[in-house]
């Protein structure tokens, strides 16, 4: 399950940067749409970082019960969810990633601890 989403780490660092030329070059078409599919595989990696399987309409009533979830994670993904083609949405987007890289290298680590005892 951890290499999924680690997978889906990866995965949004390519789509970050064609994202990123495509705002550079002012080019909007498929932004919306792609945020919000990252939207949807940032839900998906934080479900299998927590060993719970992704189901789309029980994501926030859920993830109370996650041990490892980014900080302030609903109002972000909701914020990033009504406005996907904002330029602020893309830079909540890109740090909700960098902090689920950061909880997938503590859940490793806590999960290695746990198997040792």
């Amino acid at each position: 399950m951890h290499e999924k989403g680690k997978e889906i780490i990866q995965n949004w660092k390519q789509v970050k940067e064609g994202l990123h030329v495509k705002r550079k070059d002012k080019d909007k078409s498929g932004i919306q749409q792609e945020m919000l599919l990252q939207v949807e595989y940032a839900k998906e990696a934080i479900c299998l970082v927590n060993d719970v399987s992704y189901e789309q309409k029980r994501f926030y009533s859920d993830k109370d019960s996650f041990t490892f979830v980014p900080w302030n994670v609903q109002d972000r993904l909701e914020f990033i969810e009504q406005y996907p083609a904002h330029y602020q949405a893309f830079i909540q987007l890109d740090q909700l990633y960098k902090e689920l890289e950061k909880i997938y290298a503590r859940a490793g680590i806590v999960k290695q601890k746990d198997q040792s005892k």
